[in-house]
């Protein structure tokens, strides 16, 4: 494992740890029970937190199954942060009255199909690698050096 390799595991596992510590702090300080700031803050540092973990598991695993399958972990996260924190953020500035099911479920079709997207991409032959698929070389074109000059 090289340096910045070990650098970025440590710091993977530094961002789970501070985030389950906010997912505590924010469920321990809530000031009721229907206190939907602190539980959304909360579900938004669980999602980080799933995904600094399945980063971090990812880059930890010693076979192409378990990296694939943490790589997943992580990008179902990815998929469904910022919906949180869109949600995070009506709620913050005082548009409770605008988050409703209905916002919260249309906020999430892009993310879906994203996702709905990624995980058919065997079926449909799209554009995300597959653990078997060869990596493929990019050949870009070159010019010589120098100034060149038009006739």
């Amino acid at each position: 494992m090289t340096d910045l390799h070990s650098v970025y595991v440590g710091a993977l596992l530094v961002a789970a740890v501070l985030s389950v510590g906010v997912v505590v702090y924010a469920l321990r300080k809530r000031r009721n029970r229907q206190d939907r700031l602190a539980v959304t803050l909360a579900v938004m540092m669980s999602i980080t937190c799933a995904w600094s973990v399945g980063s971090l598991g990812a880059h930890l695993s010693a076979s192409a199954s378990a990296t694939w399958f943490w790589f997943g972990l992580s990008n179902v996260a990815t998929f469904a942060l910022p919906v949180t924190w869109t949600v995070f953020a009506a709620h913050y500035a005082g548009y409770d009255r605008h988050v409703t099911r209905r916002t919260i479920g249309l906020l999430a079709v892009v993310p879906a199909l994203t996702f709905l997207t990624m995980v058919t991409n065997g079926f449909q032959a799209g554009s995300w690698p597959t653990p078997d698929s060869s990596a493929e070389t990019l050949t870009l074109p070159t010019r010589p050096a120098g100034r060149t000059t038009s006739t």
